[in-house]
């Protein structure tokens, strides 16, 4: 597991001020590091499933790999941490994140429900450098 080092500034969700763009995910809290580097943690204490662990997934991805040149937007944060009490609960999305899975988002079908579709996106190879897990005490 890498270490981080000294933090020197963070903001929590509550301090990032304007609304999310659609499919932006945020993390409960943001970690500055000397040098520049930002690092999201999330803590979860409940497990997400269906389509709000595919939501999370896809949404978790897409901000560790978001091309400024191309997007316009720069990535909140390029490392994830996250981080529960449950055992358990980090291996299902360590195995969620498993790299080649492709990626799936939740969309609203031609008669309201929701169903699963690929994003199109696969989880790449170097995922594992990108995402710590941490079981909490």
């Amino acid at each position: 597991m890498p270490r981080y080092g000294e933090i020197i500034d963070l903001r929590t969700e509550a301090e990032f001020g304007e609304k999310s763009e659609k499919n932006e995910k945020r993390p409960e809290v943001l970690w500055h590091l000397p040098g520049g580097e930002v690092v999201g943690v999330e803590v979860e204490l409940s497990d997400k499933h269906g389509d709000d662990l595919l939501k999370f997934v896809d949404d978790s991805t897409m901000q560790l790999y978001r091309d400024e040149a191309q997007t316009g937007h720069a990535p909140l944060f390029t490392r994830l941490i996250i981080a529960s009490t449950s055992k358990g609960i980090l291996e299902r999305y360590q195995a969620a994140f498993a790299p080649g899975l492709e990626t799936r988002q939740p969309v609203k079908n031609e008669a309201g429900h929701w169903v699963s579709q690929p994003s199109g996106w696969k989880i790449p190879r170097d995922i594992n450098e990108k995402i710590s897990y941490r079981l909490l005490d």
